[in-house]
């Protein structure tokens, strides 16, 4: 089908959707077959049903100059329909996204938001509030990405910016930000918004521009390297490499280290590649640098600290199978636990536990348990607590007769109880001799809890 016969298809589908419309609101019914859906669903129905055609993405260049000559020229992975506007010229419906050109060449792209279908990610190039949804993004369209080139220029970076561009106009249809009239008018996602020439054995478009975009950032030199516009690359590949279960694990791993090269000390970025390196099995690795996480997360202020538990458990509710929920979740212990006080801790750590042993969820999968295990007792030893070699860990300040001696002596009270059966004379002396001591408490199998004593033990002890 050409663009003159989509377009009057697409014309004629929304007129015929808006006539049933308004004949729905004066009360006539059509015996429309739409199995209790609204109109527009069932649109969305027959066009998913019938394949309706996808349109190429479709790209307005405003103010164009040498910068978007060459920007048209630079291959990508799409395939787009540029067009040449003015800023005065009012923007058609159809567009995927707008590009523009600052006095200081620094390239901004615009994306489309309608109304009730709001963008997850205001700018790529701006960090959102710390919390878990933030660094493992669920969703990551954003309404704009500013790509700042500073003294550099924007030719170095054109490649970049351009596969940048073709990641913006692929989350930009997601079905959560596109309506009825955006599919009708071919804004869906497909292979053939893809280049021919691109085609490849994965089955996301995504991973095919993430993996562009890998290649391309190895390239930039050490100036080019720190610009906005190639943080902004960094930041979108360590975020969709973090969310990309189903994805290659060689991709998703050089994605994250190359986010992480290229952000540093960013926390959300160490964050990221923490969970992707124990997916990958790297603990030691991984470790190391939730760590690090962790000392700079101990003076950052998290959003709305409570709700942030419930992200941690529903990744080891609902994937507890994936090596990378499970990572995100360790992550997730980590972001949420730096900011608990030393003393709580132990108890913060007793409900994560509790309730993943309620729920069942990992149960036969003693490897990802392990792993959120260890990202507590690293969190042990950054607050000041001992690191967890079991189950009968001391906490920092406890003596050992008034936490647990039981537990350290248990094979001599064992021996007691022998000679006392064969000689009663020498166990009555010992007993007289231990009288005046007090009942050790015992300590329960959670690191750093200890189990309330007896009824009697206490009222001994009182």
């Amino acid at each position: 089908m050409g663009k003159a016969g989509f377009g009057a298809a697409s014309l004629a589908l929304r007129g015929g959707l808006h006539a049933v419309k308004r004949l729905r609101e004066l009360g006539l019914e059509l015996g429309l077959m739409s199995g209790g859906m609204s109109e527009e669903e069932w649109v969305c129905d027959v066009l998913a049903r019938y394949g309706w055609p996808t349109r190429a993405p479709q790209i307005a260049l405003l103010d164009a100059g040498a910068w978007s000559v060459e920007l048209c020229r630079t291959e990508g992975v799409l395939w787009p329909d540029w067009y040449v506007l003015s800023r005065g010229d009012g923007m058609p419906g159809v567009l995927d996204a707008s590009v523009t050109c600052s006095r200081h060449n620094d390239l901004q792209i615009t994306l489309p938001e309608r109304s009730g279908k709001d963008a997850a990610w205001f700018d790529w190039a701006y960090e959102r509030p710390l919390c878990f949804s933030s660094v493992f993004p669920v969703r990551m369209d954003c309404s704009r990405v500013t790509l700042a080139t500073g003294e550099v220029g924007y030719q170095p970076l054109l490649k970049l910016a351009r596969l940048v561009l073709d990641f913006a106009c692929v989350t930009a249809r997601h079905p959560a930000r596109t309506t009825t009239r955006d599919r009708i008018d071919g804004r869906t996602l497909s292979w053939a918004m893809v280049n021919e020439h691109k085609l490849g054995g994965s089955g996301d478009p995504l991973a095919l521009i993430a993996r562009a975009m890998v290649e391309q950032v190895k390239l930039l030199d050490d100036a080019a390297s720190q610009t906005g516009a190639a943080k902004v690359a960094a930041r979108v590949l360590g975020a969709w490499a973090s969310m990309a279960d189903e994805a290659d694990a060689t991709l998703r791993r050089d994605c994250g280290e190359t986010s992480l090269e290229l952000l540093g000390g960013d926390v959300e970025a160490m964050l990221r590649t923490a969970s992707i390196r124990l997916a990958d099995s790297d603990d030691d690795a991984a470790l190391g640098l939730l760590e690090q996480a962790a000392t700079q997360l101990q003076s950052r202020e998290l959003v709305s600290p409570t709700d942030q538990i419930n992200f941690v458990l529903s990744e080891l509710y609902t994937e507890p199978g994936s090596p990378l929920a499970v990572g995100r979740a360790a992550a997730g212990v980590v972001l949420v636990g730096a900011r608990v006080p030393k003393e709580q801790l132990p108890y913060f750590r007793d409900d994560i536990l509790d309730e993943v042993e309620h729920a069942g969820s990992l149960v036969g999968l003693d490897q990802h348990k392990a792993m959120v295990l260890e990202a507590f007792r690293m969190l042990e030893a950054v607050k000041g607590l001992r690191p967890t070699k079991g189950p009968k860990l001391r906490l920092v300040g406890q003596k050992k007769g008034k936490a647990g001696k039981r537990g350290a002596e248990s094979k001599s009270d064992t021996n007691t109880k022998v000679a006392r059966a064969g000689k009663v004379a020498a166990g009555k002396a010992a007993k007289t001799a231990t009288r005046g001591k007090k009942k050790p408490a015992k300590k329960s199998a959670v690191v750093g809890r200890i189990a309330p004593q007896p009824v009697k033990a206490r009222k001994r002890a009182a």
